[in-house]
């Protein structure tokens, strides 16, 4: 780069006021004229500034694109005057900074908001889309390096709704997102000359094996992906470190050959109340949506995204996933309950024959019905002895008719025909008794027997 000695005076001039909280107010005058300053604080937000919402994009990205009504985000904003080949990160080029890192410098007149705010996203219907955010940072990017070859891509919205704060996820959208060059022409002014096909995504990230991410440090996002020291030696294009400064007035944001002036202001996360004009209520109102003409057969792992032509789009995939969300945590209870009752009602059924299931199981277990059966076995038990009951009655009977007898004077022979004629009637029990009753051990043993029986 060279320097008059009129222009190195005036960049020491430029040098003393941001010491002092000054800096030059860029425009496209040449590097040389002298501006008027505006209050910045260098590496932060100037002090004296308003607290301002994502509403401040809607009418100063108007005019570079349009505002579609996103379903899962709200507003996003959709790029026009780009190429069908487009992709984010691709026009423009690496700056070094000395507080922030990499710095990506835009040649796109929308560049000073979607590179350093928000996320940027991909649907096939609405195509390449950015997502308002309210933290500033170099670029919103992760890294791949290795092998004299490095490749970034842009980080996706990890939610619904705007990107509020830090991401805690570094994942890009699709993975022709992923931008390769080789590690010498990461300088290079016309960078876009150098990026890689698509279709070789997948050979650069497995040469690309060293993942690198941005970095937090004190409220400050750093983007160094390599350090200057590894690949200054390779380069074609040397190292260029610039200045940078941050206004909040987005009007303010420019680069000259001095430095950089970046739009950094203290951003809500409420809702705007002011809305873009023309908004545009559905995708398939868009023109000519920015779209990936060629995506990748097969993805590897390490791109850690899918391709662009099986990636869910928002619109349709998150409402899906919110009604099973709702709708599978009763499900399960009310399915259990449902194929419970049917496995009940079988055994209610079976339980109806059986008076219940409970009493069926009761009925089988409880020794109450086996009893009613060993009584009914013994009723006719006794029902055969019911005969031998009246012989109780028969004993008070015999011995009237034992007194006949013994008018008779013919013992033996009506004690043997009652043996032989009481034994069809009477049964052989009761002659016997006839005859235990002449002795004085068989009727003992015979009295029992009944009276046991009785008992029993």
């Amino acid at each position: 780069m060279r320097w008059t000695a009129k222009a190195s005076l005036f960049a020491g001039v430029a040098t003393i006021a941001v010491s002092i909280g000054f800096v030059p107010q860029p425009t496209n005058f040449p590097s040389s004229t002298i501006y008027d300053a505006v209050p910045v604080q260098l590496g932060s937000v100037a002090h004296a500034q308003a607290r301002l919402s994502v509403g401040i994009f809607f009418d100063r990205l108007q005019p570079h694109g349009r505002w579609v009504r996103h379903r899962a985000h709200g507003l996003v904003f959709v790029p026009a005057g780009v190429g069908r080949d487009w992709r984010p990160y691709t026009a423009g080029r690496w700056v070094h900074t000395s507080d922030h890192g990499w710095y990506w410098l835009s040649d796109e007149p929308f560049g000073w908001a979607t590179y350093h705010y928000g996320r940027w996203g991909y649907s096939r219907i609405y195509g390449w889309y950015w997502v308002p955010g309210n933290v500033w940072a170099p670029a919103w990017v992760t890294w791949r390096t290795g092998d004299d070859v490095i490749g970034w891509a842009p980080l996706a919205p990890e939610r619904r709704g705007y990107s509020w704060g830090t991401p805690s996820a570094f994942r890009p959208p699709v993975a022709e997102s992923w931008v390769f060059v080789e590690t010498r022409y990461v300088t290079a002014p016309r960078l876009v000359q150098y990026v890689t096909p698509i279709v070789e995504i997948p050979v650069y990230l497995s040469r690309a094996t060293t993942r690198v991410d941005l970095r937090v440090e004190q409220n400050i996002v750093i983007n160094q992906p390599i350090e200057i020291t590894q690949i200054e030696n390779v380069l074609v294009e040397p190292v260029q470190t610039m200045e940078l400064t941050f206004s909040d007035d987005p009007e303010a944001a420019a680069s000259t050959e001095a430095g950089i002036v970046a739009f950094q202001a203290d951003i809500s996360e409420e809702e705007p109340e002011e809305v873009p004009a023309n908004i545009v209520e559905s995708p398939e109102e868009l023109d000519e949506p920015v779209l990936i003409e060629e995506s990748l057969d097969e993805v590897p792992a390490d791109a850690d995204a899918p391709s662009a032509s099986e990636v869910e789009d928002d619109e349709a995939a998150e409402p899906e996933a919110e009604a099973p969300a709702e709708d599978d945590e009763p499900t399960p209870a009310e399915t259990e309950e449902e194929l419970e009752e049917p496995a009940a009602e079988p055994e209610a059924e079976e339980g109806e024959v059986e008076t219940s299931p409970e009493g069926a199981v009761t009925e089988e277990t409880d020794p109450a019905p086996e009893e009613p059966v060993e009584e009914e076995a013994e009723e006719p038990a006794r029902d055969q002895p019911a005969p031998e009951q009246p012989p109780a009655a028969e004993e008070e009977a015999p011995a009237e008719p034992a007194e006949p007898e013994a008018q008779d004077q013919e013992v033996p022979e009506p004690a043997e025909m009652p043996a032989e004629s009481d034994a069809p009637a009477d049964g052989p029990v009761e002659p016997e008794d006839g005859e235990a009753e002449t002795s004085d051990e068989q009727p003992a043993e015979e009295q029992v027997c009944p009276e046991g029986q009785e008992t029993c």
